[in-house]
């Protein structure tokens, strides 16, 4: 018995304008399951470029947040964020939207450090 009567006699067969379509990728599936080899339910897909946590200031002492960092903690276009310095660490928190009324604190102005008091 050949693969295509043994697809039909199971049932994995579609009619399609007027003809019989075999559903091979369904009958294999179901032949390998039924043999104990389970296939993966999604198809496979790479891992996307992994991020390296590290960023280079520009010249004029910018630090460029990427899209990726930043959705990891939850921030979005238009959220603020708190920027605290702690020994050599800045530390970025999201502001919750309860402090949204809230007016932030403006930056200092730069690039003159001494103007922040570093």
């Amino acid at each position: 018995m050949d693969a295509q009567q043994q697809m039909h006699e199971a049932g994995y067969t579609k009619e399609r304008n007027g003809q019989i379509s075999y559903l091979k990728t369904a009958f294999y599936k179901a032949i390998s399951e039924g043999q104990g080899v389970v296939l993966a339910k999604t198809p496979y897909k790479p891992p996307t470029r992994k991020l390296n946590y590290m960023v280079k200031a520009s010249n004029r002492g910018v630090i460029p947040l990427s899209q990726c960092y930043a959705s990891k903690v939850g921030i979005g276009p238009g959220d603020y964020c708190k920027v605290e310095i702690e020994d050599d660490l800045l530390i970025l928190t999201r502001v919750n939207g309860d402090d949204d009324n809230q007016e932030p604190e403006t930056a200092c102005p730069m690039p003159q450090p001494e103007a922040c008091g570093i």
